[in-house]
């Protein structure tokens, strides 16, 4: 059976990740995953709602999963914020609205729990998402969708094969 998950870092750019694979489960309720595939890209421009929803639709598959990066506004000092932008809010809503249409399940994470699994600063910075050969430079949205899919992947659906098989201490 064909399965796959996207994830999604929605906003003016965003960001989106998708897992492909073959899955195929046994008696014991294991699953097996063959010829995997991974792809990243960038929605852009303004007003990409249309684009988004065509992009979950055409990525639908047997099994098909959809994870978003949630919104989350810390009004910690006003005067930081004066420039907000809450266009990521559009997009999610698109998000939502596909999946409640589809019947397509959706898992909302945010960007901490995906950032704190896979840190984009510091002296580890995306070290574990290079180590996987799914780095691609240039595109910081993309990324952050794929931090949000790897979490999801290791976290969620318990794939700790991806742990061994990338990320051997």
């Amino acid at each position: 059976m064909q399965y796959r998950i996207i994830a999604l870092d929605p906003g003016g750019t965003t960001g989106w990740a998708t897992y492909t694979a073959e899955r195929m489960d046994n008696d014991e309720g294991d699953s097996e995953y063959y010829d995997e595939k991974w792809f990243q890209g960038q929605l852009e421009g303004p007003e990409h709602h249309r684009r988004l929803y065509d992009l979950l639709e055409w990525q639908r598959v047997q099994e098909y999963h959809v994870v978003c990066e949630s919104f989350e506004f810390r009004n910690l000092d006003r005067r930081d914020r004066d420039n907000i932008v809450l266009v990521s809010r559009e997009y999610i809503g698109v998000t939502k609205l596909y999946c409640m249409n589809e019947q397509v399940p959706l898992t909302m994470q945010t960007a901490s729990l995906a950032k704190g699994f896979l840190p984009d600063k510091g002296p580890h910075a995306n070290k574990k998402i290079k180590a996987a050969d799914l780095w691609k430079p240039g595109w910081p949205h993309a990324m952050d969708a794929t931090r949000h899919l790897l979490y999801y992947l290791v976290q969620r659906e318990n794939r700790l094969d991806l742990v061994e098989r990338w990320w051997k201490p």
